[in-house]
């Protein structure tokens, strides 16, 4: 009898063999990435497999109910947006996690000069952004970012005004 399947019920979903090549590639890069010693961030990969099956079966679930198959598009997509999220997870977590109060005002600067795209920030909007901070630690993280090329300083002549404008461009987002 063809009876409609319930919420609760389970359903087995077979994997075609072209998307059993793609999810072996994904449990070969959750090794590599595992076994990669020198990310901290190393366990952020460890159900990468797990949750590029769980992701393809649902897709290949509500492309056929009655007879779910994940087929290589599934679990290509699967992979990319898991992929994705992993990487993108790590990324934020670079960029936002700090050791110390300076390091986190490096970065928390870093970001606000990177969001300010192609055209930079000036040091005043930098200056009334960053006021909490103290004049010489907000000059010594500017320098900092220069220093490290994570930022380049610019000087641009201003008619009529006494002092140039300097101008923060980000070389990168923060990392």
């Amino acid at each position: 009898p063809d009876e409609e399947k319930s919420p609760t019920q389970l359903v087995d979903v077979l994997v075609s063999k072209e998307a059993a090549i793609i999810l072996n590639q994904v449990r070969e890069k959750q090794e590599q990435e595992r076994l990669n010693g020198s990310s901290q961030l190393k366990d952020l990969w460890v159900r990468y497999l797990e949750n590029a099956i769980k992701v393809s079966a649902i897709r290949a679930i509500c492309d056929n109910l009655a007879e779910p198959v994940i087929e290589k598009h599934h679990a290509e997509w699967a992979r990319d947006v898991v992929g994705w999220c992993i990487t993108n997870t790590v990324s934020m977590i670079r960029s936002r996690v700090a050791d110390s109060a300076r390091e986190q005002a490096a970065k928390d600067m870093w970001r606000f000069i990177d969001d300010a795209g192609s055209a930079g920030t000036t040091r005043t909007l930098l200056t009334r952004k960053f006021q909490r901070l103290d004049k010489r630690q907000r000059d010594g993280i500017l320098a900092d970012l220069v220093e490290t090329e994570a930022v380049v300083e610019t000087r641009m002549k201003t008619e009529g005004a006494v002092r140039d404008t300097i101008i923060y461009v980000s070389s990168g987002p923060p990392s």
